[in-house]
Parts: structure tokens; sequence; C-alpha cells
């Protein structure tokens, strides 16, 4: 019997990231599933949310997270050219941040780490099949570099991590991964067909279709994970995670319009800028060390995913999700990735987890309070020192006039402070910052504001004293 581990999982509530969550729990241990809901959904992790081992936290993995757990499984960042060009530098930061906060966090605890990367490090590549010890022929000024280099960059923060300070690592470079749970209107090739077969759609392929991949189902992928985290520590990758068994794209798209039974046609576009003309995996590495090869067939894989997407036709998510828009315009990138097909169900201004929504109507109860009393607390000790100031010139003495003086600025300084932070908390709202930062900023203000209050009531206690000492 296997000892129970507790596992963070970055971008779990992502396509691959979900998937990665029910083989965890499924195998009895406790997860605790991390995502800032840019692509990722919620409805993606609905059903685990009652199971006592599965813990949901909304965070952006650019920030720093502190948590206790045995192992982390990195999976964060958006992953389809769609969301991962709509903010290339965040991407980037995804990638390289993220690595980093992961990293410090793994060497704190002690805890092994995975890194999901992917095949996008070999970019358009002039050596076929591709193997681990391949370097790549990457652009690296280029519209997909911000995900292509971002990825590159962060598998040398792993090996630097692990020649560096001994952490135990593994990478993975993922293949096109495709199955239930794919975003409908992510961009990526399995889904676009599916989406524009079942609607009755033509089917757009670009140039004529003679690129070639080589497509991987999603539970074949996991498993290859679980085997790759669990290897001895003379396997820390990268190794290759994909399916070897090439198609074209117009053969894939025939096959999705006879699997689907859709009357679509073929219609070619121009070739989009850096696209590789082929992309297929040597996983020699992965047979030998892991003992794994994928076992579902095309065929079959992309049946369960036309009846996935199907289902959500019938139900009217499909059409919900495409009417969302390409890129939820609620939320910063991240949380959600592995690698090539990554991309999951959103729609980031519903995906709202219970501490997100907590952590909002704080900052919101705290902006109101701020807007309301912050003016008083502003304009109330300065008609009250102008007021008092020749009373307590006249009948008191230096030392009351002087804490007078003390508790007026203090109280000033509090009024500006609150309609500072009143500005601040509207304008970084404004700005569709996350909920984890926002409510950083809360608690740093509140601090603040206690530690000044406490000084005022220090300064009352004083001029109480003063005021009651019997004159001579």
């Amino acid at each position: 019997m296997t000892e129970k581990r507790r596992i963070l999982v970055t971008g779990g509530a992502g396509f691959l990231g979900s998937h990665l969550c029910e083989r965890l729990l499924a195998e009895d241990n406790d997860v605790l599933c991390v995502d800032n809901f840019f692509t990722g959904s919620k409805d993606n992790i609905r059903h685990l949310l009652d199971d006592s081992r599965f813990e949901s936290m909304r965070h952006d993995v650019t920030f720093p997270l502190y948590v206790e757990v045995d192992e982390i499984y990195n999976l964060a960042c958006p992953a389809s050219p769609v969301h991962y060009q709509h903010d290339p530098v965040q991407t980037t930061k995804t990638s390289v941040h993220g690595a980093i906060n992961m990293l410090g966090l793994a060497k704190r605890i002690n805890a092994r780490i995975f890194q999901a990367s992917t095949s996008e490090v070999y970019g358009d590549p002039d050596v076929h099949p591709q193997s681990e010890s391949y370097w790549g022929r990457v652009n690296p000024i280029g519209p997909r570099a911000c995900y292509d280099e971002g990825k590159r960059c962060a598998e040398t923060l792993f090996f630097d991590y692990y020649r560096q300070h001994g952490l135990s690592i593994r990478v993975a470079r993922i293949f096109n991964t495709y199955g239930p749970r794919m975003h409908p209107n992510d961009g990526r090739v399995v889904s676009n067909f599916i989406v524009q077969a079942l609607r009755g759609e033509d089917i757009t392929i670009y140039g004529e279709g003679d690129q070639t991949r080589a497509f991987c189902y999603v539970d074949d992928l996991i498993d290859g994970f679980c085997r790759l985290m669990t290897a001895g520590d003379d396997v820390t990758g990268p190794v290759n995670l994909g399916n070897p068994h090439e198609i074209t794209i117009r053969e894939l798209a025939e096959k999705i319009i006879e699997l689907s039974g859709a009357k679509s046609t073929l219609v070619k576009k121009p070739l989009p800028e850096d696209d590789p003309m082929q992309r297929c995996p040597d996983i020699t590495l992965a047979k030998e060390k892991l003992g794994w090869s994928p076992g579902v067939a095309l065929e079959e894989g992309l049946r369960k995913t036309i009846d996935y997407f199907d289902r959500l036709l019938a139900t009217g998510g499909l059409v919900e999700a495409l009417h969302g828009g390409d890129v939820p315009a609620a939320a910063r990138p991240v949380e959600e990735e592995a690698g090539e097909q990554d991309v999951s169900d959103q729609n980031g201004k519903k995906a709202d987890s219970s501490t997100g929504g907590q952590a909002a109507a704080r900052v919101h109860s705290d902006v109101f309070r701020a807007v309301l009393i912050g003016p008083l607390r502003f304009l109330v000790p300065v008609l009250g020192y102008f007021i008092l100031y020749p009373i307590l010139l006249k009948h008191a003495g230096l030392a009351v006039l002087g804490l007078w003086s003390l508790l007026s600025t203090l109280m000033i300084y509090v009024g500006m402070a609150d309609v500072g932070f009143s500005q601040l908390i509207t304008r970084e709202a404004g700005r569709d910052r996350d909920e984890a930062a926002l409510e950083k900023v809360r608690r740093d203000y509140l601090t603040a504001r206690r530690v000044y209050f406490f000084i005022a009531v220090i300064l009352l206690g004083a001029l109480a004293a003063l005021g009651e000492r019997p004159s001579r």
C-alpha cells in the first residue's frame, strides 16, 4: 500500500490539471488545486469539490505561495496561442516567475517538483522525430516566443536548482494532447475541427493541411506524468510524452468529419507565422525509463472527445463558451497549463472560487468604508485643531498643546491614508488585478491603520492624564 501524499497541482482547474487531480485522488492522495482561472474553469473540478481530500485555491503563481506539501506538479501557464498571445509579457512571467516561486517552495519544504514543459521548446524542428537531445530551432523574437522561450527558461531554472541545490525535479515535454475538457474556443486543431463539424460549419485548415502532428489522448498523458513523478532519482528528464504516430492535419479533419457524421467541407487559409510543419516525439526514453507508451488509439480518443463536445452542445455549454469571447476579460494570464494542450473550459468572469469571492467582498467593504469615512477622518481633526488650539493655548500647558498637535496630525494622516487607499484599490481593481494581489494591498493597509490608531490611543491617554493633573 502506497503512503498518502499531500500534492500541490498548479493550473489544477485546467484541461490537463483537472484530469491529473482526478488521478491523484483516485490514488488516495490529498490534493491542493491552485489556479487563477484565466484559462482554467471551476466547472472542470466541480465534481471534486465535495471530496474531503480535495481543496481548491485561487492564486496566481507569479506571486509566492506558502503551503506544506510533499510533491508539486507545476502545470500553470496558458498553452494555446489564443491565450498566451493575449498578454505575452504575463505569459513569460508565468513561466519564469512561476517556476522560480514553485522551485523556491519546493526547496523550502524539500518537495519533489514536476515541470510541465512542452514540445514547443523544439520550435520548428529540422530533426524528425524530435528526441530529448535535440536543442531545437526557436524564433526568440516571434509572436510565439513568449511561450516557447518562457518554457525553455523554466527548464533552465529547474536544472539549475537541481545542480545547485540538489532539488528533486522531473521535467516532461508534452506533445499535442486532446480529450474531454479541452476548451472549445482555444484555437487548437482538435477542438476547432470538432466544434466546426458539430455546428455544421466548414472546417478550416491552414496551407494545404500537409503539416503533421501526433496526438496523445489525455488519459495516456496523465499516466506518463505519474510514472515520471514516481521514477527513481536518476530520471530527472526532460522526457518526451506524446504519441509517436503521425497524421496530417488534412487527414485529421477528414477523420473528424467521418466520426461526427458532419457534412462539412475543408476551407484553406494561409499558414500562421512560425507554425511548425511537423511535430512528432521520439519516446524511446519514456519507454526505457518509465515503461510508458500511449495505449488509446486516435479513433477511440476522438470518439470520446466528440461525445464530450456533443454533450456540451446539447446542454448549451458549448454555445456559452463560444460566445464568451476568445479570451476571458476578467483575469490575468495564468493558472493552468500542461504544455501543448493544457487549455481548459473557462470563463474568467464566472470562474470565481469561494476564496476569491470572499476576498473581493472584504476589499469592496474596505473601499466603501475608506471612501465614506476617510474624508471625515481628515476634516474633523483639521477643524478640531483650529477650534481647540486657541483654547488649549490659553488654558493648558505646552505638553497638552504638543500632544494635541501630534494627535491631530496623526488623525489627518489616517484620513489621507484612507482616501489614498480607496484610490489605489479602485485603480488596481480597474486593471483586473488578481484577488490575491488586492487582498495583500488590503492587509497591508489595515496593518498600517491599526498601528496609527494604537499610537492615537496612547496619545489620547497621555492627554487625559495631563488634563487630570492638578494645577499648582
